[in-house]
């Protein structure tokens, strides 16, 4: 369900089409993965907020949940990766 949907073959894209009808949320919850490895492809942390509220009432709500306890961990590593690291 997360290959690309241009590649599929006309059997699975069917397929897809039935399984979407049947479980609704799948649909938001693939485009939810898809910027989410996009995010991560790209080295994009400034897309990190608008996903985890995007997130928040979806079928990732509990996985969004690891993104808000640790994201002041998340900030304090990207500046000290901004900082120059001390030789030793």
């Amino acid at each position: 369900m997360l290959s690309e949907r241009d590649q599929l073959t006309r059997e699975d894209a069917i397929t897809v089409a039935s399984i979407e009808r049947g479980v609704p949320m799948l649909p938001p919850a693939r485009d939810l993965v898809e910027r989410f490895h996009r995010m991560l492809r790209e080295r994009d942390p400034d897309a990190l907020p608008s996903w985890i509220a995007d997130a928040a009432d979806s079928a990732l709500a509990s996985f969004r949940c690891s993104f808000v306890v640790y994201a002041g961990a998340v900030r304090r590593a990207r500046r000290r990766s901004s900082l120059p690291r001390p030789h030793i």
